[in-house]
């Protein structure tokens, strides 16, 4: 039986063992996600505030803070905040800082951020994207980007779970035939939540629902909160000609592990086609707030973000 556990729980389940599970689907795609962010950043990230939402156990954080970069990330999960703070005492980082919070109510000041980052799927389980994306708008200041991802509802994946969940789900989704029959009767304007498993360590599943969004709501969300879409970048277009279940496992076999690297690197090549974005698993969304950006400054002001000590 495939039990669902809230979003929060299962992170903070999973805390123990969530960096120490590698899988070539999501290495993947943070390999991708961290040059598209260093691409529109800049390399040297000197004196600018960044927030990471949904930080985890600070991935994204770490890196952009080795770049000079002062850094507030956020996440719901305390277990992973936990994590987080040891990795960055360990590399003694006095640039990155974190902090509970969720992303429709960031505790920060309007305007004090020059970009924000929620990658890793963190979009597709935020409880109201809308507000969310209101939330970051308010903190940004004029000129400032953000950076993140959806979880495209029109994939070469999605087509897998589908498939999967109207068969019995011999591919281990974790959807039923109830649930994949009312996903496809909802029009196709809309979002559409289902679940989706993630491997421990021990090769144990944790079930969470996620939110698949179309292209285009996304982008109508953006409009609507007034922000400038400067670029999509599709990821896993051609590598989810395998299904994701198959490659989230830390055991891949060796001719599997050789046929996904392979489409992987067909991948970087279709996404120079703007229209094979859209097939992306993953849409990483390059966004920016109208206005001049404003000279970065070398210290932040941290009595904007009063929770950072949280």
């Amino acid at each position: 039986m495939v039990v669902e556990l809230p979003v929060i729980e299962a992170f903070d389940a999973m805390s123990a063992d969530y960096d120490v599970v590698q899988d070539d689907w999501y290495a993947t795609l943070d390999a991708g996600l961290e040059g598209l962010i260093l691409a529109t950043l800049g390399r040297n990230l000197e004196g600018r505030f960044i927030l990471d939402i949904g930080c985890g156990t600070g991935l994204y954080s770490l890196k952009l803070a080795h770049r000079g970069a002062r850094v507030l990330g956020i996440d719901p999960a305390r277990r992973l905040l936990e994590q987080a703070r040891r990795k960055a005492r360990r590399a003694r980082l006095r640039g990155a800082t974190f902090s509970t919070g969720r992303a429709e109510a960031l505790p920060v000041a309007d305007r004090c951020a020059d970009a924000i980052v929620c990658c890793g799927s963190v979009f597709a389980f935020v409880d109201d994207p809308e507000a969310a994306l209101r939330e970051f708008y308010r903190v940004l200041k004029p000129g400032g980007w953000l950076i993140f991802d959806a979880e495209n509802r029109f994939s070469i994946d999605t087509l897998w779970l589908s498939l999967s969940g109207l068969i019995g789900d011999p591919l281990g989704y974790g959807v039923s035939r109830l649930e994949v029959l009312r996903a496809l009767s909802t029009p196709p304007t809309r979002s559409v939540r289902l679940r989706y498993p993630l491997v421990r360590a021990d090769g144990s599943t944790v079930y969470v629902g996620l939110r698949l969004d179309p292209p285009g709501l996304v982008g109508e969300w953006l409009r609507r909160t007034g922000f400038e879409v400067k670029a999509v970048r599709g990821f896993h277009i051609a590598g989810a000609l395998i299904p994701s279940t198959l490659t989230i496992r830390p055991d891949l076999p060796r001719v599997i592990r050789t046929l996904f690297r392979g489409l992987v690197r067909l991948d970087k090549l279709l996404a120079r086609f703007r229209p094979f974005n859209y097939l992306g698993t993953t849409l990483a969304f390059i966004c920016r707030k109208p206005g001049t950006a404003t000279p970065a400054v070398r210290e932040v002001d941290w009595r904007l973000v009063p929770a950072a000590a949280d």
